[in-house]
């Protein structure tokens, strides 16, 4: 070999090592390195109970720190962004997280409250501008406003409190899925459950009623607004506030954790010392047996 031509060294190559080369006239080849090891990671397709009320408490804090037009615009947009009966759950759980005051609770529902009717009413004007309820199509939207402004008061209140009770059902469900077809999935079900017994959802009412109204329901505003607004009202906020916010909160709360630990101490404590529940007798020497 001339010594004036490349001089080329073979190096054996070590399997796995990143440094190792394989030398050729055309220069250095790297060998690949071992790929790393792969983790699984497992992800469920829904939240856990736990976390589904934790992200209730997470929306009202947000809201309670959303400024006051922002508010606005969110309830007026209704069930998009801010409805009023699902913040009875919300601020219930945030209230007894101490996340918000009660002031701050009252606060997030009279604006959603309020702002849902303006929306409401946005609608009826939409409506009955489009002309949707011409053509004898309004037979039934007038007897269903008439027929909800004629119920007893008690019988509003309750179903209310029943109606709001499955709406909070589908705001937990919607929560607990990851996925757009599963929150669709789990709105839908309690919502149709609902609409077809024939429930009261003070909000819902705040479009039909007053739609009928136009149509020629035989219903006065004060009288809609006594016989069923008002009882509407209260049972959606019952309904919401302590058949899912207080129930919810009592199995997934921080108080509530705090409380059964505190719970469970006592009742160890008892445990070991028995005699601690029974009555002590006192002993009289002087008397006889």
């Amino acid at each position: 070999m001339d010594s004036a031509s490349p001089r080329v060294e073979l190096v054996a190559a070590q399997p796995g090592h990143p440094a190792s080369t394989t030398a050729s006239p055309c220069g250095p080849k790297a060998t690949p390195p071992t790929p790393a090891p792969v983790a699984l990671v497992q992800v469920s397709a829904v939240l856990t109970p736990a976390e589904v009320y934790q992200t209730a408490v997470n929306a009202a804090v947000a809201k309670q720190k959303a400024p006051l037009p922002k508010l606005v615009l969110m309830g007026v947009a209704s069930g998009l962004c801010d409805l009023f009966t699902g913040n009875c759950f919300y601020s219930m759980a945030a209230l007894i997280e101490g996340k918000i005051s009660a002031l701050d609770g009252l606060r997030i529902l009279v604006v959603s409250y309020f702002s849902n009717l303006v929306g409401c009413l946005v609608m009826v004007g939409l409506f009955t501008g489009a002309e949707v309820w011409e053509g004898g199509r309004d037979d039934y939207l007038v007897h269903l406003a008439e027929a909800k402004c004629h119920l007893a008061w008690g019988t509003v209140l309750v179903r209310g409190i029943i109606a709001n009770l499955l709406v909070c059902l589908a705001v937990w469900l919607a929560n607990s899925a990851r996925d757009a077809m599963g929150k669709i999935a789990g709105i839908y079900l309690p919502i149709m459950t609902f609409t077809a017994i024939g429930l009261e959802h003070c909000i819902a009412n705040m479009y039909i009623v007053p739609m009928g109204m136009i149509r020629g329901a035989d219903v006065t505003v004060g009288h809609w607004i006594v016989r069923n607004l008002i009882p509407a009202t209260i049972g959606n906020w019952i309904g919401g506030a302590f058949m899912v916010g207080v129930l919810s909160a009592g199995l997934y709360s921080a108080p509530a954790a705090r409380f059964y630990t505190a719970y469970e101490r006592k009742l160890e404590r008892l445990q070991r010392s028995p005699s601690a529940c029974l009555p002590t007798s006192s002993h009289n020497p002087g008397r006889a047996a």
